[in-house]
């Protein structure tokens, strides 16, 4: 639960949010919902159906835009609930990346400091060459797998990125993902001695 906290405290504390949607297929998560005092909270009653692996998550973000912005013409930002630690400042930088690079999405990537290699006819060639210092065009960036800003019209139509797509690097320490029980056990003591030193500050 105090993971769970973290993750939507960041989402709360922003001033550039709207509403805070949680489409679960379960009763059980308006327990959570009930945690929080805020009226920007809501839940959303999914089809059991969309939560299969295979199945894409566009039409249930379209069919929940159409109930908060039925002529799509706002902003989604989508969070991974296994990466909990993700900031605040972070989730508003999604945004204002969107916006300033009059993209139709923007996602956050984290730097790949070793060497990456694709294979070809000649063997092995690499993509990102380390011997040329101070080049951007030979960085070589991942997924964070942190949060994806994309312009509700998206969701419409595929893809959920849109034609155009932007970037921001997210720091290592937000790009924590749980992946297994060892990581959500570590993350939960990560998260308990963040929430008792803020106690301890106020």
């Amino acid at each position: 639960m105090i993971v769970l906290t973290q993750f939507w405290q960041s989402i709360l504390v922003s001033n550039l949010t709207v509403s805070v949607v949680l489409p679960f297929s379960c009763a059980e998560a308006e327990e959570v919902i009930a945690t929080f005092d805020d009226p920007r909270v809501h839940f959303f009653q999914r089809d059991p159906r969309s939560t299969i692996r295979t199945a894409s998550v566009v039409p249930t973000l379209e069919e929940i835009c159409r109930v908060y912005d039925p002529d799509l013409h706002g902003i989604t930002i989508m969070r991974y609930i296994q990466t909990p630690f993700v900031s605040t400042g972070t989730l508003e930088e999604a945004i204002t990346t969107l916006l300033l690079s009059d993209a139709d999405s923007s996602y956050g990537v984290e730097e790949i400091h070793s060497q990456v290699f694709t294979r070809n006819s000649y063997g092995l060639q690499a993509l990102n060459n380390r011997s040329l210092v101070g080049s951007s065009n030979t960085v070589v960036y991942r997924e964070a797998r942190s949060c994806i800003a994309s312009r509700n019209r998206n969701f419409a139509r595929e893809p959920l990125t849109g034609a155009s797509v932007a970037s921001f690097i997210t720091s290592p320490a937000e790009c924590f993902f749980i992946g297994s029980q060892r990581d959500l056990d570590f993350a939960r003591m990560i998260a308990t001695d963040y929430s008792d030193s803020t106690k301890n500050r106020l």
